[in-house]
């Protein structure tokens, strides 16, 4: 599937641009950039061979593992969480749905239906959490701006 390496991109995507790594972390800047270009590597690998290849799956689920450790491993990137908090019920669900898939697939197409709506959910989580996360920021800039108002 594309999702892991769709995922990859966007992980490493987003946390270069609010990171700012090209200037503020460069020795991490070199990393999200091979996650930038392995994702898209595994998105032309998957759509090429166009059968359900399990490697390009689970390179896919590697490189998301890889870098949700890293943003939990490293406090460069705490300020990171919340978003990878609000992508976890997905890449978990995901990963498995995969693993069961590959291993048993009468168990998997017996939960399909569980599957999809556990997916539905995770999709409708991420929207809610991106919604808090936006109000929180407005408040907090908010708040600094009185804060600065205070002090003039």
């Amino acid at each position: 599937m594309y999702l892991e390496s769709i995922l990859g991109l966007i992980i490493s995507s987003v946390l270069r641009k609010s990171l700012q790594t090209k200037t503020n972390l460069p020795q991490w800047d070199k990393v999200l950039v091979i996650g930038i270009f392995s994702s898209i590597g595994l998105v032309v690998l998957d759509t090429s061979t166009g059968v359900n290849n399990y490697l390009v799956m689970c390179l896919g689920h590697l490189l998301v593992f890889s870098l949700v450790y890293i943003i939990f491993k490293y406090k460069e990137f705490r300020f990171s969480k919340p978003f990878i908090f609000s992508l976890l019920p997905l890449i978990i669900i995901s990963f498995v749905g995969n693993i069961s898939q590959w291993i048993n697939l009468d168990f998997y197409n017996k939960w399909n239906s569980f599957f999809d709506a556990a997916m539905t959910f995770s999709y409708v989580w991420i929207g809610a959490m991106w919604i808090i996360t936006k109000r929180q920021r407005k408040a907090l800039e908010n708040e600094r701006i009185k804060t600065q108002e205070l002090e003039k």
